[in-house]
């Protein structure tokens, strides 16, 4: 379980700013928190890798933030800033990784043992 954001605050000021249509201090500060906190879980070789997902991370939180419905009957607003922010590290990763690793198997006759 999360202890560096208090559910119930978060989802208070995520209310608030869909009311007003923009983010309040609060809300940016308790979901910047999270994307601090989240990619902590992860490995990273590189530390500027790892501030790079971040920052895409990031950068989808502001995009998407509004996208949260509270009046769906499953809605989870922690849940669905923890996704934004996971979805967005795999993005992230995604354009810093291309062309770092191959990702092919050759099964040309000359390679296969049979």
């Amino acid at each position: 379980m999360a202890n560096y954001v208090n559910r119930k605050e978060l989802e208070t000021e995520i209310l608030i700013s869909l009311e007003n249509k923009v983010l309040t201090d609060k809300a940016v500060e308790l979901l910047l928190r999270m994307v601090k906190e989240i990619p902590r879980q992860m490995r990273y070789k590189y530390e500027e890798d790892k501030k790079d997902v971040m920052a895409e991370a990031a950068h989808d939180i502001l995009k998407y933030w509004d996208r949260y419905d509270p009046n769906n009957p499953n809605a989870n607003c922690f849940a669905f800033y923890t996704q934004l922010i996971k979805n967005g590290i795999g993005k992230g990763w995604k354009k810093i990784s291309k062309g770092k690793t191959t990702q092919f198997v050759s099964l040309s006759s000359n390679n296969l043992n049979i």
